[in-house]
């Protein structure tokens, strides 16, 4: 229900001014309908005062029920009053006084149970609402208005006590009647004014010609449809399709699509669409009331029975018009059908005038009950509707919101997975270079320990034959001087000295003595070599010379260059250029050239499959190491051979780790790997591979001749 306040007049006036008016419009009413609705026996078959009375209690409160009071006071006064002397003029009074009591606690009673039942809703607005309102409101209330007015009647005279009951029945029919036709119509209007009166405002703002007042009309409707999130910019669109504001009585809800207007934007002039819709609008609402006239005319004016043919152009009313249009229509409609019967015209009009008024409250209550029933399911499927819509929007923003966050958390995800895939693989290199730096640690330590060991005995053994030479060259010239001052040794002597083959083995031991210390020699040189390759007893970068670790690796892969009975020597082409000395970790960096160079041999070896000794010595399995400075700061090694060459497919995957094309067990796919980190990582620089299938393989280094990056 609606509660009307003034924010300029003040609250006790505006209770009192509102209340004058409805007394005022309570017995015009009143009038109206006992000059044009009343028999000839005085019964007024329809009240409509109590329709408006209960519909401005609904609306405005129980406050205004003085002005309930005072309206039935006047409208009963001037009908029973008795005038023939003071006296009885005032004892005339106190039924009529009855009567408004009476009028005022039905109203009251019947509104308190409409908002108990409905919870302050609006009544027309759902179903089971309009049957409370037309049980409670239209029949319960009534029954105390009649109870009331009909006992202070009979209290007075003024109606027998045999006729008690007739007499509240047909009061308590003409006022259910009045109130199921006029209550209705205060009710759909009044929601509808309260929820709409800004578009209105502007609607017929439409038409004015002062463009002052059109300007200022303009800025109060933008004012209002900011504050009220523009619930009413369709309006004209929305109360055109089906019956939208007037079919629901409801504020017409924005469409979630829709843009907000800018305050900026210009407001529609009369040539808008909104002009042509309110002349459609009119149109409609003007054929709606010609058929009603036509169909009225024919079944009230000439008799003929088609009354219940006004119930489809109703329907379409309630349809097309709203609530408001279509009670509106049925007020017209039940208007007329009173005065028409009244005046004994139409379908309903009967010897008996009971009869007479049963056959037409009952078409009332018909019509009245069909229109309140099918506007108050139009407007519950509209909530519905209005509903689901701001519901699909709402998922559909929830949607958009979720496949937003699904998004940012699939990326976030996708980062994380980046990252952990990243660190996975860092793990791995740093597993990997630890597992390798491990192994190739444990075996330069072995290195370095074997040659140590060696070395000293070795020395021992190399230092002593120099020695032993001269002590057996000193024996065999003690001996040739024995043999020359006693030339005839005894016979067993000279048996035993023929069975020494005495010169053979003076002549024999020199050659093995030499043989042994071309021996020492080549040990000695292996050791140093050993030594130099793993560089343990030296700094972990320190300036040396490259070509001596290059030389160092040769010796100790002297053994695979050599001759097999498979093929011959593998030939070993050095092209050494003039170099400074290398800031570098030599024990890795050897580690680099001996992974290249076991591929190059392993390479040859594998050409060399199907094919005889001769073929490979025409054609000879070589090695090619070269190196040279390719500017101030940088050298190049290259270690290419004659093999079997690298296909294209496999060259991308080379420096991967745990990537071999060796049978299991011949490679672990490390050497590569490791020898790509420690040129790359370790020392700065860059290594890559060329290589053409069948011709051969190349393998570059460059490295910086200052440290970079050491790690």
């Amino acid at each position: 229900m609606i509660q009307q306040k003034s924010s300029i007049v003040p609250h006790p006036l505006w209770q009192i001014g509102g209340s004058v008016v409805l007394a005022i419009a309570y017995y015009g009413m009143a009038e109206i309908s006992r000059h044009l609705a009343s028999t000839p026996q005085n019964v007024t078959p329809v009240w409509p005062p109590d329709g408006i009375a209960a519909g401005a209690v609904l609306l405005f409160g129980n406050w205004i029920g003085y002005g309930v009071l005072l309206g039935s006071f006047l409208a009963n006064f001037w009908a029973f009053q008795d005038p023939t002397s003071f006296l009885s003029l005032m004892i005339s009074t106190l039924p009529v006084l009855g009567i408004a009591i009476g009028t005022t606690l039905g109203t009251l009673l019947g509104s308190f149970l409409l908002r108990k039942t409905t919870n302050l809703r609006h009544p027309l607005e759902r179903v089971p609402d309009v049957f409370k309102f037309l049980i409670l409101t239209g029949m319960v209330g009534p029954i105390i208005n009649a109870t009331v007015g009909v006992a202070c009647l009979a209290l007075s005279g003024k109606v027998l006590w045999p006729a008690y009951g007739t007499v509240w029945l047909t009061w308590w029919i003409s006022n259910v009647s009045g109130i199921f036709i006029v209550t209705p119509i205060l009710l759909s209007w009044g929601q509808f004014i309260q929820k709409n009166r800004y578009p209105i405002r502007q609607w017929l703002s439409l038409g004015s010609t002062s463009r002052t007042q059109q300007v200022g009309e303009e800025l109060i409707f933008r004012d209002s449809l900011l504050s009220t999130e523009y619930r009413k910019r369709n309006f004209f669109k929305i109360w055109l399709r089906s019956a939208s504001s007037f079919k629901s009585s409801q504020s017409p809800v924005p469409n979630p699509q829709s843009p907000i207007p800018n305050p900026q934007s210009p407001i529609p002039n009369p040539q808008s669409p909104a002009s042509h819709l309110r002349f459609w609008l009119i149109v409609e609402s003007v054929i709606l009331m010609g058929l009603v006239i036509l169909i009225t005319k024919v079944a009230f004016g000439q008799g003929y029975h088609l009354e219940y043919m006004l119930i489809p152009t109703l329907i379409w009313s309630a349809f097309r018009l709203g609530q408001p249009g279509a009670t509106l229509l049925t007020f017209i409609v039940a208007a007329i059908a009173v005065i028409a019967t009244v005046n004994g015209k139409g379908g309903f009009v009967s010897e008996d005038l009971n009869q007479s008024l049963m056959q037409l409250q009952s078409f009332i209550g018909v019509i009245t009950l069909t229109i309140l029933v099918l506007t108050a399911t139009i407007a519950e499927r509209t909530q519905a509707e209005t509903k689901l819509r701001l519901a699909f929007a709402e998922l559909a923003r929830t949607n958009e919101t979720l496949e937003v966050r699904v998004q940012e958390r699939t990326e976030e995800l996708n980062e994380k997975n980046t990252t952990l895939k990243q660190a996975l693989q860092t793990l791995k290199r740093t597993q990997l270079q630890m597992i390798q730096s491990e192994k190739m640690s444990a075996l330069g330590q072995m290195v370095a320990g074997v040659a140590h060991e060696i070395n000293n005995p070795v020395n021992f053994i190399h230092g002593n034959l120099t020695h032993l030479s001269e002590y057996i060259q000193g024996l065999f010239r003690a001996l040739q001087l024995y043999q020359q001052h006693y030339p005839n040794p005894p016979q067993t002597l000279h048996t035993e000295l023929d069975q020494l083959e005495l010169d053979f083995l003076r002549k024999d031991l020199t050659n093995i003595l030499e043989s042994m210390k071309i021996g020492t020699e080549r040990i000695r040189t292996i050791v140093l070599s050993l030594r130099n390759f793993s560089r343990l007893d030296e700094a972990e970068v320190k300036a040396v010379d490259i070509h001596e670790g290059i030389d160092s690796t040769l010796v100790i892969l002297q053994h695979r260059l050599q001759e097999t009975s498979d093929r011959p020597q593998i030939q070993l082409i050095k092209e050494y250029g003039q170099l400074p000395l290398i800031e570098c970790n030599a024990g890795s960096l050897n580690q680099v050239f001996m992974n290249l160079l076991n591929n190059a041999v392993d390479g040859l070896e594998e050409s060399n499959q199907g094919r005889s000794f001769p073929d490979i010595l025409a054609s000879p399995n070589t090695i090619w190491i070269k190196t040279r400075q390719i500017d101030t700061n940088q050298v190049r090694i290259i270690i290419s051979d004659n093999g079997i060459g690298i296909p294209k497919e496999i060259r991308s995957k080379l420096f991967d780790p745990f990537f071999t094309t060796k049978p299991v067990g011949k490679g672990a796919g490390l050497g590569l790997f490791m020898s790509y980190q420690i040129v790359t990582q370790k020392h700065g620089g860059n290594l890559w591979c060329d290589s053409i299938v069948g011709k051969g393989t190349k393998f570059v280094i460059e490295i910086p001749i200052k440290a970079q990056r050491i790690a």
